[in-house]
């Protein structure tokens, strides 16, 4: 990777996982976090990630519902999404990837798997 760290945008409900998933990824990339999908979209206007990792069981727009949002904006639908979720479901899964998820992690994640997969997604999208 070169010396400029990437850009990821880390959005969740649970300020937890939140502050667990910007401890781990913060050693590779900059990290920004927001709580709510209200949040990622202002963040969304004034910078443009390398990736973005969303939960999907959020209380204002759940992570479908962001994604389907996302992919229809001409200034975001390149951006890569991953999951990042409890729902532990092979329908939620596959939901994810078919509304053009990138990738699919549950939690609770395993910080080098997580580390590992963000970098992979994002030099797949280079």
């Amino acid at each position: 990777m070169d010396n400029e760290k990437k850009l990821v945008f880390l959005v969740d409900d649970n300020p937890a996982t939140l502050q667990s998933g910007k401890n781990v990824l913060s050693m590779n990339f900059r990290v920004a976090t927001a709580p709510s999908a209200v949040k990622l979209f202002e963040l969304l206007e004034t910078n443009k990630p390398a990736i973005i990792l969303i939960d999907i069981d959020m209380p204002d727009i759940n992570g479908f519902e962001v994604i389907k949002v996302l992919k229809i904006n001409p200034d975001t639908k390149d951006i890569p999404v991953i999951f990042l979720s409890g729902k532990n479901d092979p329908e939620s899964e596959l939901m994810g990837l078919e509304l053009g998820a990138v990738d699919y992690i549950t939690k609770p994640f395993h910080p080098s798997v997580l580390v590992k997969r963000v970098e992979m997604r994002i030099n797949e999208h280079l």
